[in-house]
């Protein structure tokens, strides 16, 4: 498969997820995931390299953020809400305003409008909606990620206890689309036993089929303590089949010394060139390292399981078109007139009280008795079977007052109450019964029932 035919399926895939085909069939995505402070603002800032993302706690991730990234020879983009109905379906907030003149606007509109999404849904922490980053240029890769909130371990002061499991149930929707390729972001500085995001990517995926785990912060590593974050790079510890990566953004100092992208991407080559130990395996393994090799492995992986998928994609997609056509067949013809609607009424009238007709005498031809809720005859023959059941088989003990003319059961037999004296109920044949409830007081409703 050549570049140019690649790309095209990357760009017909993401122009089914504009249309909404993703609410009714997982599509092929590489969504960003990892816990807050693991370093993937700075790790998409470096994929994008002309604009940074929010990394201030206050305006980092709060809702799915859709990168779209496309290389072009002018550069052109727009950053919308796409929102997001209680119902799943989503429309596209754009005016001219969400057009992007210039790459260095891109970091505001994107503070701008996630400050207005905080200021609608001020008590929600995760916002429903999402934000869509559509850029094209000289200096971007093709590649479509999809970025999610950092998850949450623990809640501050000033944030409600509900956001961890707002963040976990938005994790585990993707997490859970079989065709989500999960970008795990690792700190370096992070014991890989405690890593959540590595335990929660297992969960999803097993066999590591879909699974490749960024390491960041290689510089953040105390001395002699690299060797583990080496082990797990190189897949021993921890086995993905979509490997591992490391790279190294720009530190807390860095952002506070205002060091540009290209510059950063400049130290992170000398950092991984000529810092040990991490030189010597990136001498062996230069595939390990850097992001410009991160961005080539996600842009073959990208362009891999898309051609693999397109096929079952469109047999899914024909199955349910086939399934709506059955559904619009059964709907009938289209109603223009009056008369139409009125045919149509009175035909469904007519229907009904067929199918009364038939759940009355037990006709269960129609698809509809294919549920036993639905045969009436049957159901009554059955509760009034169960109730003979009750009545022949049941003795009720109590010690109630008689009438003359009662209805009383003794062993299985019926009987008419014809003397009360102290001693109890004189039956016929002189039976003297004294514990016997009458069956008026057990069932009330048992000569309505016999007369039915």
């Amino acid at each position: 498969m050549d570049r140019l035919e690649s790309d095209s399926y990357r760009q017909f895939v993401d122009t089914l997820r504009q249309i909404k085909l993703d609410q009714y069939i997982s599509l092929p995505q590489i969504c960003v995931m990892g816990d807050t402070s693991s370093g993937k603002s700075s790790l998409l800032s470096s994929i994008a390299q002309q604009f940074e993302f929010p990394s201030d706690s206050k305006l980092a991730t709060r809702c799915p953020t859709q990168v779209i990234l496309n290389k072009r020879t002018t550069f052109a983009g727009r950053v919308y809400i796409e929102r997001k109905s209680d119902t799943g379906a989503r429309t596209k907030e754009i005016d001219n305003s969400n057009e992007v003149s210039d790459v260095s606007e891109v970091t505001e509109i994107i503070e701008s409008l996630t400050k207005k999404l905080m200021e609608e849904d001020g008590a929600k922490d995760i916002i429903d909606h999402s934000i869509v980053i559509e850029l094209s240029g000289p200096d971007f890769p093709n590649l479509t990620l999809v970025d999610l909130p950092g998850i949450i371990r623990t809640v501050t002061d000033n944030m409600d206890i509900s956001v961890i499991q707002q963040v976990r149930d938005l994790i585990d929707h993707y997490l859970d689309q079989p065709r989500t390729i999960i970008l795990a972001v690792v700190p370096a500085t992070t014991d890989v036993h405690n890593v959540g995001i590595l335990q929660d990517a297992n969960g999803a995926d097993p066999e590591g089929n879909r699974t490749i785990a960024v390491i960041t912060k290689p510089d953040c590593v105390q001395e002699m303590c690299e060797g583990e974050v080496l082990d797990l790079l190189q897949n021993k510890p921890f086995p993905l089949k979509l490997g591992f990566c490391c790279v190294k953004g720009r530190s807390q100092k860095d952002l506070h010394e205002k060091v540009s992208l290209p510059q950063s991407k400049k130290n992170e080559e000398k950092f991984f060139k000529s810092t040990a130990p991490w030189n010597v395996v990136q001498k062996q393994r230069p595939d390990l390292f850097g992001v410009d090799s991160l961005v080539r492995r996600l842009q073959r992986l990208q362009q891999t399981r898309i051609a693999e998928q397109l096929p079952q994609i469109r047999k899914e997609v024909e199955k349910r078109l086939e399934e709506c056509r059955s559904d619009l067949d059964i709907l009938g013809p289209k109603l223009t007139t009056n008369t139409s609607r009125r045919q149509l009424f009175d035909a469904a009238r007519r229907g009904i009280s067929t199918l009364f007709k038939q759940a009355l005498k037990g006709n269960y031809d129609h698809p509809l008795f294919k549920d036993p809720q639905n045969c009436l005859r049957a159901l009554m023959k059955k509760a009034d079977l169960e109730f003979k059941t009750t009545t022949e088989t049941a003795r009720f003990m109590c010690p109630g007052n008689y009438a003359s003319g009662d209805s009383v059961f003794v062993e299985s037999e019926l009987f008419t109450v014809s003397q009360i004296d102290s001693d109890g109920v004189l039956l016929p044949d002189g039976f003297l019964v004294d514990e016997w409830t009458p069956l008026s007081k057990v069932r009330p409703d048992f000569t309505e029932l016999e007369a039915q």
